[in-house]
């Protein structure tokens, strides 16, 4: 029996859903389930359709999908698309399954489902090469001054809580928590929260 794998089809913009979904759907073998934008409904969405892997395109300023990524539902596999090889050491440590280029073809796409679905971690060659040997990000030469609230959020991040959950134990909104989240990035100069816990830690922000 031929195997069907579903899949839903994630991006803000309504033509790049259209756009992955005619190249998804070439694949015989891969069934579109479903589409949603990238963030506000993408969770229900998962719950609903139930999908074996979710293919994702960040678009071409691709920061608060990948922020939202690393509260990924993991239930599903993450096929990531970025716009460039810059962006994929953060879409690598959100935790993407596979990460290609927004502008992948039906048989890079396929490939990439049928891989993840099989627990295969899937890189495009220009992504792999950057992922490989990442450019250094100059760090601050003094320790950053974050604000009380940073620091809570800061801890809580440092403990692995998701968005969702620093919402919830801070009583303020998820979106109160990603401006905060993107301020600590900035003043840390880090791209992921990994490296935001490592930068703090080296300035004695937090106890590792």
């Amino acid at each position: 029996m031929t195997t069907t794998y579903r899949v839903l089809v994630a991006a803000d913009d309504p033509l790049a859903r259209a756009g992955l979904g005619n190249l998804i759907e070439f694949d015989p073998s891969i069934e579109v389930v479903a589409s949603s934008d990238a963030a506000e409904t993408l969770e229900a969405s998962i719950v609903a359709f139930v999908p074996d892997v979710v293919v994702l395109d960040t678009g071409w300023d691709p920061d608060d999908v990948l922020e939202s990524l690393t509260d990924r539902n993991t239930s599903v596999r993450w096929v990531v698309l970025v716009p460039d090889e810059s962006r994929a050491v953060d879409a690598f440590t959100a935790g993407a399954d596979a990460i290609l280029l927004r502008d992948a073809s039906s048989e890079m796409l396929g490939a990439a489902i049928r891989g993840v679905v099989e627990n295969l971690r899937v890189l495009a060659p220009q992504v792999a090469d950057a992922i490989d040997s990442p450019e250094p990000r100059p760090q601050p030469s003094e320790s950053p001054e974050l604000t009380r609230r940073e620091m809570e959020v800061l801890k809580l991040v440092a403990e692995g809580q998701s968005n969702k959950e620093i919402a919830f134990n801070l009583d303020i909104s998820d979106h109160t928590v990603k401006f905060h989240v993107n301020s600590i990035f900035t003043k840390l100069n880090a791209r992921s929260r990994t490296e935001a816990v490592t930068h703090a830690a080296r300035f004695g922000l937090l106890y590792l």
